[in-house]
């Protein structure tokens, strides 16, 4: 018993009980479907026998509508007295016959005569109600008088809802009018309802009633979703509708123990226009009983069956298979160990397949007998044989742990031997090199240098031995890293394409004295910049470039690089590089990257070389996860190829490599984009990349700005011209022709045209021929203008005007006022100096009362606005200059170290003329000066023609000198000066700006921060400069600025510039 559980009993019978049981299940449900079915067939019968039988009623009541009108129509007397409008005849005519015929035999309700348009002249129902215009809410009686044709259906009308039939009235071919007959809509729906049983209510659309009376009324105004219910034929419509029945169509409801069924049938007027619903219920309660006890008996019955089936299959189950089960059972479980066998026999009679079991247990028990005794001989076997094993495994586990000890002891010994080569190969290239060096500059000195032929020849060959040396010393250095296991891979993002022409640049100049071609093919589909370790994947290529100069003669060698594959984060690329030079011995291939290896030909001078440069190039591209292949044929050539899969450069990424590089810094460049229809700013682009930005919308601001830009040379003051191509075509260049003061009326200023799409050809016309044109996708810009923008021409300095040009235009003459409004000191210096070198009378205010104070009491030619000052800031006093004042329409400029676009839109919506960031810059004056006062070249400040020499600090981190001084054209004195008064107004910065930051004034904090982020941009400071911005911001932000990170870098910043900055002034004494 414990082997064969009763469990298995029940869950034998378990299973047949549900079969059973859901099969009685699913043949009820199947009966219950069916006579659930068999009601929904009936109701949708009588569903649909009340519709038919109501538009039928419908056609029949038009039709004895219609036949009246048309008896009526042949009295003459009843079309005359219509004709001449003669109330009181016709009155006298139909009244008999609408009282004692129409209204008594058909119940017909309304009885109207109508004048066109649709103007009531006779209503026999309302015989003192005429002359009324019935166009706003009859649409009935417009349509007959307009057509001229029978109109009938049903209609909503002031009254409520009913049946109408319009027929135009005739007199000899004279159209007089139009006559109605209608009735209620009850009278149709009465007929369907008592032959059907059917209750009924008619819903009619709340938009449909807004001019019907009927609904005025609070009886009246029962609504049921969107519908007004018009009439219910009972109180069950009403409550089958309050309590929300009516959404369950085919279904069956119970409503106080009885059932209903619903349904709606769409109700339409004359127009076939749905108004509404009629909303029908049917009792089915006869038919819901009838099912239940229907159920009830099939139940019963099924049941029965059910119990009976199992109760026979239970008995047959017990006697043919429990019962000798459990007699096998017991048998077995009677042998407790294997020494019990054999065990007597079972006897079970028939040939069932228990019987079956029987027999194949006995078999099986004498075998298991007989098994037992040959495992029981085996195992003493066993035991012999492994006390033989142990002893001999014990004796050859001593003699291998005796070998391994010596193999551990050599491979320290190799290992210790390979780090000594690879410190000693470093140690001595290194010695070798400082040497080397000297040699080389020294040898390059010597050239220089008044020589004789054969002097200059032995010193060229020292130099060209030296620099094979050096080679060689540089090939065992980064062997000497790689053995060492030091050689790691740095991922940054580059230019690949920029590397491999900088690269090919060089080559050419090894191959200048042969003919040989060099070919470098790059596919365009190649993202232009990549992530990967730039200088290995160059010294790559550049060592099978070197190798392919060396061995080719004549012919040619290709770089080709291609893409294979690209997703939006990789991209796997090709390269080959291919040379016609005498190629590879099939033999020597194998051994081609083995290190300090050169193939030798017999009868060839051995060529210069390490022989590691294949091997390094081979163990760089093993840590890349790469493999290098070679083909060569000996006499032919060389084919070396290898793949590379490399990142694509993140958007930022590229910016910020634009950025480092400073590849626009301090360019001029005229950008002419449509401000609210173009998918990038542009000019904000080259402003965040320290260019000088001038941003204009039209074609014909774009030619203005040029005209005011030439110098008295007639050359264009901008380094870079940037349009949307929509605004360059043949009339620009037209109008560039037509400026006088251009020299050869040709710009010779690039010009970079932004397109949507490829398929785009600007036409630019004949006129154009000479001009730099360059086209870019504006998908494409942030990534190809770099390289793009290096292909250019005329790029190699800052463009840089004469200053004779302003000094000497009429322009410039003292009779130019000039209101400079800054609370900086230092600020206020540099935009003085400025206004001096250009002949500007000037003065000055410290904020914004004062400003307003001076341009009350005298007139200017502009002003030069500083934005956050104390007690008024520029933007609050350009606004009062704007409402009152003497200089109310005199230019006024915005100063600010902000950048933002919202800021920039702030001064422009207080009423300034334009914006100019700090550091501020001459050629900002002067071109403020040219918008405002007329055409004028934009001046640059020139260096000081004092003949005093003013030492400045080394550039720094902290205080770049050269930047400083670039944003003043190089005047040192002006810069010196400008240090000195820093250094008085903001000697102990850090002190004060705890105390700033202590006193928790939000915008006192934020005007000390905005001018210190000015004043140190003006003189170079930019890592302080972009503190005290990352603070403003977060004042701006509402954020504190206590104990964070940004205080902390600007704390850092300033301590080391007040560091520079005194020592520098403690050294002059």
């Amino acid at each position: 018993m414990k082997i064969l559980k009763p469990g298995l009993k029940f869950k034998i019978l378990a299973l047949i009980m549900i079969f059973i049981s859901s099969s009685a299940l699913i043949l009820i449900l199947s009966t219950y479907i069916k006579l659930r079915n068999d009601i929904y067939i009936k109701n949708a019968e009588v569903f649909q026998t009340f519709t038919n039988t109501f538009y039928s009623e419908q056609d029949i009541v038009i039709k004895k509508y219609s036949m009246s009108l048309d008896i009526l129509f042949e009295n003459k007397l009843i079309i005359n007295a219509f004709k001449q409008r003669d109330r009181q005849k016709l009155k006298s005519y139909i009244d008999d016959f609408y009282n004692n015929r129409l209204k008594h035999f058909y119940d017909i309700e309304q009885f109207q005569f109508h004048i066109p348009p649709a103007k009531s002249f006779y209503r026999a129902h309302a015989p003192t109600k005429y002359n009324d215009d019935l166009s706003t809410f009859r649409k009935t009686v417009v349509l007959a008088n307009m057509n001229k044709n029978m109109v009938a259906g049903i209609e909503l009308g002031r009254a409520g809802l009913g049946l109408r039939v319009v027929k135009p009235v005739w007199s000899n071919y004279d159209f007089l009018g139009t006559v109605e007959l209608g009735g209620n809509i009850e009278d149709l729906l009465s007929t369907p309802a008592n032959s059907t049983g059917v209750e009924y209510a008619v819903g009619v659309y709340i938009k449909s009633l807004q001019k019907s009376k009927f609904f005025y009324h609070d009886e009246n105004k029962y609504a049921y979703q969107d519908m007004h219910i018009y009439n219910y034929s009972s109180n069950l419509m009403n409550t089958i509708i309050t309590s929300g029945y009516m959404d369950n169509e085919n279904k069956i409801i119970q409503i106080n123990e009885k059932y209903y069924m619903v349904n709606k049938i769409p109700l339409k007027d004359f127009s076939a226009q749905q108004i509404g619903f009629i909303m029908l219920s049917r009792d089915t309660t006869k038919e819901v009983l009838a099912i239940k006890r229907e159920l009830i008996k099939q139940i019963l019955i099924i049941f029965s069956y059910a119990i009976a089936a199992i109760s026979l299959l239970t008995s047959v189950l017990v006697k043919l298979i429990f019962n000798p089960l459990e007699k096998i059972t017991k048998h077995i479980s009677s042998v407790k160990t294997e020494r019990a066998l054999p065990i007597d026999p079972i006897i079970i009679k028939g040939d069932s397949e228990i019987t079956m079991l029987a027999q194949a247990y006995n078999y099986l028990s004498q075998k298991l007998a007989e098994s037992f005794e040959q495992i029981n001989n085996q195992m003493n076997e066993i035991q012999i044989i492994n006390t033989s094993l142990e002893k001999r495994v014990q004796d050859r586990t001593t003699k291998l742990e005796e070998t391994n000890t010596r193999l551990t002891n050599a491979l320290k010994e190799i290992q210790l031997s390979n780090e000594a080569k690879s410190e000693f190969l470093a140690s001595m290239s290194h010695e070798i090199r400082t040497p080397m060096n000297a040699v080389l500059g020294l040898s390059y000195l010597l050239m220089q240098t008044e020589l004789t032929c054969k002097q200059y020849d032995y010193i060229n060959k020292i130099r060209n031995s030296a620099n094979l040396l050096l080679e060689i010393i540089n090939d065992v250095l980064d062997f000497s890293k790689i053995e060492a296991g030091k050689l790691e891979l740095e991922l940054a993002p580059f230019n690949l394409k920029e590397n491999l022409l900088k690269l090919s640049s060089m080559l050419e100049i090894s191959l200048s004295k042969k003919d040989v071609k060099l070919i470098v093919e790059i596919d365009e589909k190649i993202p232009q910049y990549l992530v990967g370790d730039s200088l290995r994947i160059t010294q790559v290529i550049n060592n099978l470039g070197t190798n392919a100069t060396k061995f080719t003669e004549k012919g040619s060698i290709k770089i080709n690089v291609k893409l294979l594959t690209k997703n939006d984060e990789y991209a796997k690329i090709i390269i080959t590089v291919v040379d016609t030079g005498i190629g590879i011995p099939a033999d020597k291939i194998p051994i081609l990257f083995d290190s300090f290896t050169q193939v030798k030909r017999q009868n060839q001078k051995k060529i210069g070389g390490s022989g590691l440069g294949l091997s390094i190039s081979k163990r760089i591209l093993d840590a890349m996860n790469s493999d290098i292949t070679v083909e060569s044929t000996e006499g032919e050539g060389s084919t070396f190829t290898f793949a590379l899969t490399l990142g694509i450069a993140k958007q930022s990424e590229i910016q910020n490599i634009i950025t480092e590089n400073q590849v626009f810094l301090h360019r001029r460049i005229l950008v002419c984009e449509d401000t609210y229809n173009t998918p990038l700013d542009i000019p904000s682009f080259f402003r965040e990349n320290l260019a000088d930005v001038l941003s204009v919308s039209s074609q014909t601001d774009l030619i203005k700005h040029i005209g005011k830009n030439i110098d008295c040379d007639g050359k264009l003051l901008f380094d870079l011209i940037v349009a949307d191509s929509k605004f360059i075509d043949s009339n620009f260049f037209d109008s560039i022709a037509s400026v006088e003061t251009l020299n050869d009326n040709i710009i010779s200023t690039p010009i970079l045209l932004v397109k949507s799409s490829p398929l785009i050809r600007p036409q630019l016309g004949d006129n154009s021929n000479g001009f730099k044109i360059f086209e870019i996708l504006y998908s494409d810009f942030y990534e190809k203008i770099p390289s793009l923008y290096s292909q250019m021409q005329n790029f190699d300095d800052v463009i840089q005007p004469n200053l004779d040009c302003f000094k000497n235009s009429k322009q410039s003459k003292s009779d130019l006022k000039v209101l400079i409004v800054d609370d900086n000191d230092i600020n206020l210096q540099v935009i003085t100096e400025f206004a001096e070198i250009l002949g500007l009378q000037y003065k000055t205010a410290r904020n914004g009362y004062d400003a307003i104070k001076q341009l009350e009491e005298e007139k200017y030619n502009i002003v030069f606005m500083d934005i956050i000052m104390p007690e008024m800031d520029g933007i609050t006093a350009t606004k009062h200059i704007r409402r009152s004042s003497l200089n109310k329409s005199t230019p006024i400029y915005a100063l600010s170290a902000s950048t933002m676009p919202n800021d920039i839109e702030k001064c422009r919506h207080a009423g300034m003329s334009g914006h100019i960031a700090k550091p501020v810059k001459i050629q900002d004056i002067t071109q403020a000066i040219n918008d405002c006062i007329g055409k004028t070249p934009i001046a640059s400040i020139e260096q000081s023609s004092e003949k005093e020499d003013y030492t400045l600090p080394d550039p720094s981190e902290y205080l770049d000198t050269d930047l400083g001084l670039s944003y003043l054209n190089g005047n040192k004195k002006l810069y010196h000066e400008l240090l000195f008064k820093y250094f008085k107004q903001y000697g102990d910065i850090v002190l004060k700006s705890e105390e700033q930051v202590s006193n928790n004034a939000s915008e006192k904090n934020k005007i000390f921060f905005h001018t210190l982020k000015g004043v140190t941009r003006t003189i170079g400071a930019t890592q302080l400069s972009m503190a005290s911005e990352a603070i403003e911001n977060m004042i701006d932000r509402g954020e504190s600025i206590k104990d964070t990170h940004e205080l902390e870098n600007f704390t850092k910043a300033a301590s080391s510039l007040e560091k520079i900055i005194k020592e520098f002034f403690a050294d002059k004494g």
